[in-house]
């Protein structure tokens, strides 16, 4: 069983980076996570070892040890690397990191502004091209997967080189210096997202058409539910994303871009429940 010590005095006499109570708590609370994650395991195999855990997280057995003893910080692609394989959001690891690692961290966070500058289906997507094993990405390359003109995808690529998300070398080549960003800190709702989730759901309809059925699959769930429990059932399907999105990036060598639009809506809303019963008493 592992030795427990959540105490920050203990904690901060071992860690190599400061002894800012502020800063050290994110870190703490990863720790201590990676911990639970690792009993929870140990509850259905009493047998699985810990050199296991590290084999599953992709991470040295050694470092763990030492981070699970409080003798090493876990480092910025120790956190992002483990976090994925246990299924947590790009939100929710950026979330575990304090302000002066946010700021060396390759994860890019992009604001309500910086979001509007980027506000089209083509963009994600071809952020997401970058993952294609073997592809470079050029505006040629670009606009023919996207289906774009050349002048486009150049443009677009410059939108999000503005937007921090791509880096241009002095050979003029174009990287990603990270695998994810996030969108956390400003409303989900604003008309820059209503604008992109609207250009995917609009080709997932023009999709049940032209893509065969082999390589797409729509379905739907009509139910009758309550209203007070939309909340929930957001937390639910965001929980189901980062858990197929983390076991789909643990399959590796991707040789396609997709997409997975998800809505959950009222057909038939309380508010009109109610007011036909009353019309009808």
């Amino acid at each position: 069983m592992l030795k427990r010590e959540f105490g920050l005095d203990a904690f901060r006499q071992r860690l190599p980076f400061g002894r800012d109570s502020a800063k050290l708590r994110p870190v703490m609370e990863y720790v201590a996570f990676l911990e639970r994650e690792f009993e929870k395991r140990r509850i259905v195999n009493p047998r699985y070892s810990l050199r296991a855990y590290a084999r599953f997280l992709a991470v040295d057995p050694s470092t763990l040890s030492q981070v699970l003893r409080r003798k090493r910080a876990p480092g910025r692609a120790f956190l992002a690397d483990s976090g994925k394989r246990l299924g947590l959001a790009s939100s929710e690891i950026l979330g575990f990191l304090d302000e002066s690692r946010r700021k060396a961290e390759s994860a890019v966070g992009i604001d309500e502004v910086r979001y509007r500058i980027m506000a089209s289906w083509h963009h994600v997507a071809l952020f997401e091209l970058f993952a294609l094993e073997g592809f470079e990405v050029t505006p040629a390359s670009a606009a023919r997967l996207l289906k774009i003109p050349v002048a486009e995808a150049r443009a677009s690529l410059e939108r999000l080189e503005k937007v921090d998300l791509l880096h241009r070398t002095p050979e003029g080549k174009w990287t990603r210096p990270s695998s994810f960003f996030s969108t956390v800190g400003f409303p989900l709702s604003t008309p820059a997202h209503r604008q992109v989730q609207g250009e995917f759901f609009s080709m997932a309809l023009n999709a049940i058409e032209s893509v065969p059925h082999a390589n797409r699959e729509h379905s739907g769930l009509t139910v009758a539910a309550r209203a007070a429990d939309v909340e929930t059932i957001r937390r639910k399907i965001r929980k189901f994303q980062t858990t197929l999105n983390a076991w789909i990036e643990r399959r590796g060598a991707p040789d396609s871009v997709y997409q997975l639009a998800m809505a959950y809506f009222p057909l038939v809303s309380a508010e009109s429940v109610v007011s036909t019963r009353r019309r009808t008493k």
